[in-house]
């Protein structure tokens, strides 16, 4: 906080003593009714002190604007020559019911480029939005619907009931099962109705514009209409032709119908949390939620008014049902005939809608579906198998100081610190802007940084068989570790076993999941640890909401204990040993009071301190090296397993997608001897982290392993990667471009990660004979790997 302070009163010291201009910064938007203006200097620096009508959020300043005729105002003096980013945050009315709608203006969404301007004297900057520099982050929280949605409900069947009582005189007449039957029916289409409006962000929208949105909404209602279609007609036959169990029929689809009101409200949160809808594949990855990811990440998000909501929405089943009833015991025909003409507008509807197949497609089916994915991209002839660069094994070819330096070097032994989800944009050393991991900061004058260096999958398990093994993992979303514990494929471990080292493995987490301890136990690893050999005081971390799910582990600050107690006093033999964090992983357990770090995400904050412990544990693993003098003998590799997710391109945590945040690590290696601080820009995956140590020991690498040296400059130029637990994915790294292919979708994206770090821009269609060659190595590599891994398994991967 004191170097933050100290930070801002020297940047406005030398503020200070430049030249000043007045600035006019006019924004044309005569719809809005308040603006404000978000801003910075130089790289988003505040001003000191601040300008009239600002507050500071962040280090973002927040300016208001004020009115003159169809323009918004603000004025300010600056120094020349300073760098002025900027955007808008206003407010208008809209729909029939003047809602106040806030909208965020970026200079383009969703690339979010922000307004650039070079201060000049006595500037005038006029700004005019265009059509697509806005978005309204606007939407109605989901307890607050359904709050609004049961009242309004209850409301209208305590009102029609009091009517027909006491002004109708209306007769109790007999319960009619088929009229039940139906109006069971319509409640269920009527909730999935109001589920999808929820799920795709209309039921704003729809309040607002009607006439615009729904429309659009109908359009994409057909899927949730087939599966009640589909539903009434099974129970519908059941029900003509069990005459005698109409009873019996008509709960059995009532609880059908509970049942799926339910899972169409959790949809909503599933899809917000891992990005699509559930699905089998993220059944598998979570030990059938035992150890979920999936089930973690839900749950983690999950908060008491989703449950309020749910309950609300089901309480609320009862009145509406009731009102469908007696609507139809009057009119028989008007409710069909309502949902006839609703489909008829959806079908002829020329409005075009942006939203997402994922937020259209019913949960049902989805899961359904998914149970027959195959978890690989279908098989195409034109591209064999022989085609793929893995045909050829490139000779390793040192450079010149590292050839010499590696032969002279008296390195021995082997650490590796594999960090729990953590993408390289949350290390300090790949980004000066988060300062959770100072220490780590520190050692890279001192260690070769990989800039490009990727999982190829972002999963833990897969990443552990990658980085034992040299070799990509399984192309499907079942895992090496818990279908062929004992593969026949030489370890790290196995390999320097013929050296006479010592080898070690510590994980402050859980090695049953996905059965990583069966897996361990077949590298010929001599001791296996984890968080329930702990020999440390410190408490276990557990969660009551996931309960044998194995998310149990301790404090990270074990791993460097455990290792000195294993190492005991035995210093000349030479030792490998692998430590496994724990604490960034979800929920993201910490310890004592947060360092805020200056993020709006909460939970990204817990996840940083989080991170910050582990940081503090390799120093004290480095300065127990140091003080047993064996830091110079040793080399330390620090990485990351995969990456994590905080909401960009609309993920929470890590095994859905393949962008940057899911896959894109940190990797070190480090030697204060043998270092000095090296970058490389090429791209390296996780399987080439072997044959580099390997290379330091100046040993000969498994002739059978995939992975090439990563300090080789004859190695291949692209790095593979996957995820099969939602959409099937595949793609590659090259130089600064990101190939995807969704063989779920069969769509291809391109990004150039120099000019678009963040992947908001597809390029694919200015670059199609790229596009064309990726597309076929991509499917040349499936198909290659498929073959490679089939030869170790006991079936083939389908």
């Amino acid at each position: 906080m004191f170097k933050y302070i100290f930070t801002i009163i020297i940047f406005s010291f030398s503020l200070s003593n430049l030249k000043a201009t007045d600035i006019e910064i006019r924004y044309y938007n005569p719809e809005a009714t308040e603006v404000i203006m978000f801003w910075g200097i130089n790289d988003w620096q505040p001003v000191i002190p601040l300008p009239a009508g600002t507050t500071l959020s962040g280090k973002t300043m927040r300016s208001v604007m004020f009115k003159e005729g169809n323009e918004f105002v603000f004025k300010v003096s600056l120094p020349e020559n300073n760098v002025m980013d900027f955007g808008f945050n206003y407010f208008k009315k809209e729909g029939p019911f003047k809602i106040k709608v806030e909208y965020w203006d970026f200079n383009g969404y969703p690339e979010k480029k922000f307004y650039h301007n070079v201060v000049n004297s006595n500037q005038v900057i006029k700004v005019v939005p265009t059509l697509n520099s806005s978005y309204s982050s606007h939407k109605i929280p989901l307890i607050h619907f359904a709050v609004f949605y049961c009242l309004l409900i209850f409301i209208i069947a305590i009102i029609v009931f009091f009517a027909r009582k006491y002004y109708f005189k209306a007769t109790a007449k007999s319960f009619n099962r088929k009229v039940v039957f139906i109006a069971l029916s319509f409640t269920l289409l009527f909730f999935l109705f109001v589920t999808r409006a929820i799920i795709a962000e209309l039921s704003f929208p729809v309040l607002i514009d009607p006439v615009k949105s729904f429309p659009a909404l109908l359009k994409i209602f057909y899927d949730d209409f087939l599966f009640a279609a589909l539903l009434f007609l099974i129970f519908g036959l059941l029900f003509l032709l069990l005459k005698r169990f109409q009873k019996t029929v008509l709960i059995g689809y009532a609880f059908f119908i509970v049942l799926f009101v339910l899972i169409a409200v959790l949809n909503s949160k599933v899809i917000e949390v891992i990005g699509k809808p559930f699905n089998y594949q993220w059944l598998y990855y979570s030990d059938f939620l035992k150890s979920a990811d999936a089930s973690k990440a839900i749950n983690a998000n999950i908060e008491a008014n989703l449950y309020y909501s749910c309950l609300l929405m089901l309480i609320s089943i009862f009145p509406l049902c009731w009102l469908l009833y007696h609507t139809q015991l009057k009119k028989p025909y008007l409710l069909s005939s309502i949902i006839i003409i609703f489909l008829i507008i959806g079908l002829i509807s020329k409005s075009t809608s942006t939203i997402s197949n994922l937020k259209r497609v019913n949960p049902v089916f989805y899961f359904l579906s998914s149970l027959n994915a195959s978890g690989i991209a279908k098989d195409n002839e034109k591209y064999l198998a022989a085609e793929s660069e893995f045909n050829l094994k490139n000779t390793d070819s040192l450079p010149a100081q590292y050839a010499a330096a590696f032969k002279s070097s008296n390195i021995k032994n082997v650490i590796l610190f594999v960090l729990e989800s953590t993408p390289a944009e949350y290390v300090t050393a790949f980004n000066p802007a988060i300062k959770a991991t100072p220490f780590i900061d520190s050692m890279k004058n001192h260690a070769a940084i990989f800039d490009a260096a990727y999982a190829h999958v972002p999963s833990t398990n897969k990443s552990m068989f990658s980085i034992f093994c040299s070799s990509y993992p399984d192309l499907t979303f079942k895992t090496v570790t818990l279908e062929k514990p004992d593969i026949a494929l030489p370890s790290i471990t196995s390999e320097l076993n013929k050296y006479g080292y010592r080898s070690s493995f510590f994980n402050s987490g859980d090695n049953s999941y996905q059965n990583a301890a069966g897996f361990l136990k077949n590298r010929k690893i001599g001791e296996v640890q984890d968080y329930r050999t702990n020999p440390c005081s410190n408490k276990v971390f557990s969660d009551k909401r996931y309960q044998n799910k194995n998310l149990d582990g301790v404090d990270d600050s074990c791993l460097s204990v455990r290792f000195f107690n294993w190492l005991g006093n035995d210093t000349e033999k030479p030792f490998f040993s692998m430590m496994w964090t724990f604490q960034t992983h979800y929920p993201y357990f910490t310890n004592g009071k947060q360092i805020d770090y200056g993020v709006d995400n909460p939970s990204l904050n817990k996840y940083l301190n989080a991170l910050h412990r582990a940081d503090e544990t390799l120093q004290q693993m480095v300065d127990g090296l140091k003080q047993r003098g064996l830091l110079e003998s040793t080399l330390i590799v620090i990485l990351g397993d995969h990456g994590e997710a905080f909401g960009r391109h609309g993920q929470t945590t890590h095994a859905a997608g393949i962008y940057e945040e899911n896959l894109h690590i940190p990797l070190l290696f480090y030697n204060p001897v043998l270092f000095k601080g090296e970058r490389f820009s090429y791209p390296v995956g996780i399987s080439d982290l072997a044959p580099g140590i390997f290379s330091v020991l100046q040993k000969p690498a498994p002739e059978i392993w995939q992975g090439e040296n990563v300090f080789s400059v004859n190695r291949r130029k692209r790095v593979y990667f996957l995820s099969p637990y939602s959409d099937i994915l595949f793609g590659f790294r090259e130089d600064n471009y990101k190939f995807i292919l969704n063989a779920s979708e069969n769509s291809m994206a391109l990004y150039d990660l120099k000019t678009d770090p963040f992947e908001t821009t597809d390029i694919s269609k200015s670059k199609p004979e790229y596009v064309k060659n990726a597309n076929k190595q991509i499917q040349s590599w499936i198909q290659y790997q498929r073959i490679f891994l089939s030869r170790f398994m006991d079936t083939n991967s389908k």
